[in-house]
């Protein structure tokens, strides 16, 4: 499988319906249509109070890759898969762009209100709330001054030209 070259990114607030649907920014529906003609696998995110947003090709990808770890040697590999599978949903975008999110997985993003956040996210989508979205940005801008101002040992930084 050739490796899929679309890139997500930018903010965008976005509301439930009371069918708990949500629009699909009209900058990502084409694009999705291109790559996976709609389809897409919503789950759990692994490190946060989120939902992960996959183009069905890049969940595919994310699956062959995992699958090529083995579980015994990396036991690990088998929590992630059971983690990412238990709670994953196939989804589509319907003709008018909206796809749906079961109660479910709101409830474990702690999704209560009808207004959240969808990140575009490098080859995938990120759902938050509003106040889990706010305090993730506060720790993740205290993480990237500590690196960038040295205060944490990071070469990965020794070069950026910010």
């Amino acid at each position: 499988m050739s490796a899929p070259t679309l890139m997500l990114y930018g903010t965008h607030e976005l509301s439930f319906d009371d069918k708990s649907r949500a629009v699909m920014p009209a900058q990502f529906r084409q694009k999705l249509k291109e790559e996976c003609q709609g389809e897409l696998v919503l789950t759990q995110s692994l490190f946060d109070p989120c939902l992960w947003l996959y183009p069905q090709t890049m969940w595919e990808q994310l699956l062959e890759d995992l699958n090529a770890i083995s579980t015994l040697a990396h036991p690990a590999v088998l929590s992630m898969q059971r983690l990412l599978l238990s709670g994953a949903q196939s989804i589509k975008l319907d003709g008018q762009g909206r796809f749906a999110v079961s109660s479910e997985l709101r409830d474990l993003a702690g999704m209560t209100e009808k207004k959240f956040f969808l990140l575009g996210f490098q080859h995938k989508f990120e759902l938050w709330s509003g106040s889990a979205l706010r305090e993730r940005q506060q720790q993740d801008r205290e993480r990237v001054s500590a690196a960038l101002r040295g205060t944490e040992p990071n070469e990965l930084f020794a070069n950026l030209r910010i």
